[in-house]
């Protein structure tokens, strides 16, 4: 009797035994599934993002899968089809979320600018970029204060003269050359031959910060860069990658590449204009800081007003003449700035007596058939090319991004011949989710994500 209940006993303990062991092979054989099923749409997805839009990493190191397959035609099925392609196998499946270059002012875009040019130019070179920031930003400031300084100096020299119904004589007075030239073409002044300008010009409504966009949707993460560091390094990014105004090519789209991401106009001519009038007022401030110094150029203002006040009947307006003259006289030396920069010559930051450019008599012809001079190349100054990254670090991001997006597509669009080219319907990352049916009803639900970070 007992040996019979050892013998139940053991039967129970190997069936229970058996039971586990089996449950742990269905388990584990249930895991491998599932493993497999992963496996099969890490591998799907990855081979997907694999097909990324050549021309775009060839031309600009940037890395995204152009989502109409070279059609024109987008849709969130074409990734659904690769899926299937490349083996993924039947499932249910749903895009769950997906993130476009163009998606919150080209966000992802930024970080691959980022992420290429930090690894391109490392740490000391970063740190050397950044180094004059500082000065561009105060500069910058500082600018805006003197505008408004001449402003208002304009406001009272003019109300003062209005009062007494008199007005300043116009021969050799450089402030009413100063105001012709403000109101002139400044190209016919600062370019060397304005004949040759190019008169290239695009359609603002066809590109992507001028038109409505395709959208993604979904939550991804974002990498968070100091911003004073993303500023100058999209910057290098776009003087390395895109033409300005003294290193222009043939091109079908627009030829000052580097111009139209500071103006965002629609032509060449229009960017060109605003660029040079952003360069007048950058250099105004060291121009401006140096007559303010200098007390023998001060004199000659004083002097100079005081002959055209003579014959008015308050002349105690003479100081504010004389300030009138002054920031006239820094405006124009600002022309021969960007005049030497847009001829290829170098201008220092500071202006000292040696290197000042303009005499106060030739205030009073610049512009006019008897301006010969071409501007000095200044020792130890800096290029034009530097100047577009000072005004390309103070200039709005989110906005600058577009507009290289807008080059970018252009180029590829119309100078590649990629017709179906849209830099919204180019896909930088994405998450699928998946519903396998496995073996006996059971059901296997997990979600894969690729992206291009």
């Amino acid at each position: 009797m007992r040996k019979a209940e050892v013998t139940v006993y053991l039967s129970l303990i190997f069936i229970l035994l058996m039971s586990f062991v089996g449950g742990i092979i269905e388990s584990a054989s249930i895991q491998v599934a599932k493993n497999y099923k992963r496996g099969d749409m890490d591998r799907a997805v990855e081979s997907i993002f694999a097909e990324y839009q050549i021309g775009l990493l060839e031309e600009y190191e940037i890395f995204a899968l152009e989502g109409t397959y070279e059609t024109g035609d987008f849709s969130y099925r074409n990734i659904l089809n690769r899926i299937v392609y490349y083996g993924g196998g039947e499932a249910e499946r749903e895009i769950t979320g997906i993130r476009l270059l163009t998606d919150d002012n080209g966000k992802a875009f930024q970080e691959q600018i980022i992420a290429y040019m930090e690894h391109k130019m490392g740490i000391t070179e970063l740190n050397l970029l950044t180094g004059n920031t500082e000065t561009w930003s105060q500069q910058e400031e500082q600018s805006k204060e003197y505008q408004a300084e001449e402003t208002a100096i304009q406001s009272e020299m003019t109300a003062s003269l209005s009062e007494t119904e008199e007005m300043l004589p116009e021969e050799e007075n450089p402030l009413v050359n100063i105001a012709s030239i403000k109101q002139s073409n400044l190209l016919n002044i600062v370019v060397p031959d304005p004949e040759l300008l190019s008169q290239r010009q695009i359609n603002l409504t066809d590109i992507p910060s001028g038109r409505n966009l395709q959208k993604g949707f979904g939550t991804f993460p974002v990498a968070t860069a100091n911003k004073i560091l993303s500023k100058a390094v999209i910057g290098e990014y776009i003087v390395e990658q895109f033409h300005n105004f003294l290193d222009t090519q043939e091109t079908d789209a627009i030829s000052y590449q580097i111009e139209y991401i500071l103006g965002g106009k629609a032509s060449d001519m229009e960017n060109l204009k605003y660029v040079v009038n952003r360069l007048i007022m950058l250099r105004f401030v060291p121009n401006y800081t140096h007559l303010l110094s200098d007390a023998q150029k001060k004199s000659e203002a004083a002097a100079l007003a005081t002959s055209l006040c003579t014959l008015l009947t308050v002349p105690e307006i003479s100081e504010i003449v004389k300030q009138a003259i002054l920031l006239a006289w820094a405006y124009g030396e600002s022309v021969m700035d960007v005049r030497s920069l847009l001829n290829g010559k170098k201008v220092t930051m500071v202006k000292t007596a040696e290197n000042w450019q303009l005499s106060l008599s030739g205030l009073l012809t610049l512009g006019t058939s008897d301006d010969t001079k071409e501007g000095a190349d200044m020792e130890g100054g800096l290029e034009y090319q530097t100047y577009l990254r000072m005004l390309l670090f103070t200039a709005d991001q989110d906005m600058q991004v577009m507009r290289i997006l807008d080059m970018i597509e252009l180029e590829l669009r119309v100078g590649k011949g990629h017709s179906f080219f849209r830099a919204d319907h180019c896909i930088s990352a994405v998450e699928i989710q998946s519903n396998y049916a496995l073996r006996r009803n059971i059901q296997y639900q997990f979600y894969t994500r690729f992206s291009y970070r």
